[in-house]
């Protein structure tokens, strides 16, 4: 086991036809898999603009016109960013750009899209993901310089979009800074609610502005099926003016009007709903009115604005389905929900998830695409926020939590999964669409210790790793190739832990299991490119 650790460090190469081990030039990209290379393009990622799309010309022209001319100079990239609050539409935007006729023309490799968000991030496994879908034959890089090298080479002469959405402040910051590598002909679209971060890369700055009153009527008067009757109009500039022109909290006024709640009432709730943020935004912030914090307390009222119709979607459920809306904190953001995944979650009948699942859709809480939902990113910190929230609040206005921390939903969650395994085992479980993607995580947020290094000890029935064969089964190798990287990330953590900790028997436990979570986790690598 050592001397495979020793080869992945120096550069290991083999192939299919290699019959013996073979070190390669660390300087060519210490891939596991042999084989030629020939130019594929990329697939067009699944991210079309949602059917209500409103189109704000005077925001997507100039990026558009960025992203068709910029060409950068030798060991440079071109960078946009393109940032905003939350609900503001920065994705909105970056999807609806993806699959512009032009785009499509100029980027002739193809387009790429990744979200980060604010979750623990692997950047290996981003590279290897985006590496895969830039060559014919699928090639796992298991150090993270290796993986930078061969994109930036594989980049030289190729033209790719390549979208980094929802990049926040931390990890996920340097992620997507890591990510950036010289490519004249390439572009990176990052969207973000960070102001600064243009400035950072030294990239092209887009500020999303708010909704016009023409545009805001385009959206809800979609998002009602009918037209505005005369009346209706006043009442939808007022709102305007409540939300700030805010795309994601217009649509999900638009919906309450549509499930029968009265423009007044709308209205006077949103307004004691903003009242109340704005009181405990003052005992927060210690929020002043002198007009040399003007600007931020605008901006300040604004996100309460955001945050109040927000708040109004989830007051409008039943306290059954406030309770599933808060189980929807415990799963990873951005992540695709399934009908199965949530069966299991809220542990009901498959028939009664479906008509839940719609019902959320129905007040905007979930955007239905397809067969599958997503939750916006304001909407998933919501949800989480009430999971962990007291069972009784600490004030009259707030919303009654669950009183359930994340590490202790995360182990509920992996118990309803476990009893859908065979024997206790992991790669046995069925796939819902979710799961697989990201269970390592989830033992991470349960700090299960104890499964995160079994996991790649299990066997299948033939011996040979069962994780990596129920990810390859599924068509996850790349999926696999990052699960591996945060096992040794693990691995990294607990050798250091060794070192500080000093508690002796868990420096001893650290010191053992360290070495054998590396030596595991190289042997499955072996096993994943060869396909024994």
């Amino acid at each position: 086991m050592k001397v495979f650790s020793w080869l992945f460090q120096r550069g290991l190469t083999i192939g299919p036809n290699s019959p013996i081990f073979n070190i390669n030039n660390p300087g060519s990209g210490n891939v596991i898999v042999l084989g030629q290379t020939p130019q594929v393009r990329v697939p067009v990622p699944n991210v079309q603009a949602p059917i209500d799309y409103v189109d704000r010309p005077e925001q997507t022209h100039p990026i558009l016109a960025r992203l068709l001319s910029a060409k950068a100079p030798p060991g440079r990239s071109n960078v946009s960013v393109i940032h905003g609050l939350g609900g503001s539409g920065k994705t909105t935007i970056a999807r609806w750009l993806v699959w512009q006729l032009e785009v499509d023309r100029h980027f002739r490799d193809g387009r790429i899209w990744v979200t980060l968000g604010n979750e623990p991030i692997d950047v290996l496994g981003i590279l290897n993901d985006w590496l895969s879908k830039l060559e014919s034959d699928s090639q796992a890089r298991p150090t993270l310089q290796a993986a930078l090298s061969d994109l930036a080479a594989f980049l030289k002469d190729r033209a790719v979009l390549f979208v980094i959405d929802d990049v926040w402040p931390g990890n996920s910051t340097n992620v997507a800074e890591s990510l950036i590598v010289p490519s004249p002909d390439c572009h990176f679209l990052l969207t973000t609610r960070l102001s600064g971060l243009a400035r950072d890369l030294k990239a092209a700055d887009f500020p999303l502005d708010d909704m016009s009153v023409d545009q805001a009527t385009e959206l809800v008067t979609y998002m009602l099926m009918r037209s505005l009757e005369a009346s209706e109009q006043p009442l939808l500039e007022k709102l305007h003016e409540s939300v700030g022109g805010n795309p994601l909290a217009l649509e999900l006024a638009a919906l309450q009007i549509k499930q029968r709640r009265s423009w007044d009432t709308l209205l006077s709730d949103l307004s004691t709903e903003i009242a109340n943020l704005g009181i405990l935004d003052k005992e927060s912030f210690n929020v002043l009115e002198s007009s040399q914090h003007n600007e931020e307390n605008k901006e300040r009222k604004k996100q309460s604005s955001i945050r109040a119709s927000l708040l109004l979607s989830v007051r409008s459920l039943d306290n059954f389905s406030r309770k599933l809306f808060a189980w929807l904190g415990v799963i990873v953001g951005h992540s695709n929900i399934s009908a199965r995944m949530a069966v299991t979650l809220w542990t009901i009948s498959e028939e009664n998830t479906s008509g839940y699942l719609s019902s959320l859709s129905d007040v905007g809480i979930l955007k239905s695409e397809g067969d599958l939902y997503r939750m916006h990113g304001l909407m998933h910190d919501l949800a989480r926020e009430i999971l962990s929230a007291p069972i009784i609040p600490a004030r009259e206005t707030n919303i009654s939590g669950l009183g359930i921390t994340l590490q202790e939903a995360s182990q509920q969650l992996l118990e309803r999964y476990r009893a859908k395994t065979s024997n206790g085992l992991w790669h046995t479980l069925p796939e819902d669409g979710y799961i697989h993607d990201h269970l390592v995580q989830h033992f991470e947020q349960a700090n299960g210790e104890i499964e995160l290094q079994s996991l790649l000890w299990e066997e299948s029935a033939d011996g040979h790793c069962g994780w990596y064969w129920a990810r390859e089964r599924l068509g996850q190798t790349s999926g696999f190739i990052a699960d591996v990287s945060r096992v040794w990330s693990y691995a990294d953590r607990t050798v250091a832990a060794a070192a500080t900790d000093g508690n002796r028997p868990r420096k001893l436990h650290y010191s053992f299991t360290a070495p054998l979570s590396w030596r595991r986790s190289t042997a499955c690598l072996m096993e994943c490119p060869l396909k024994c």
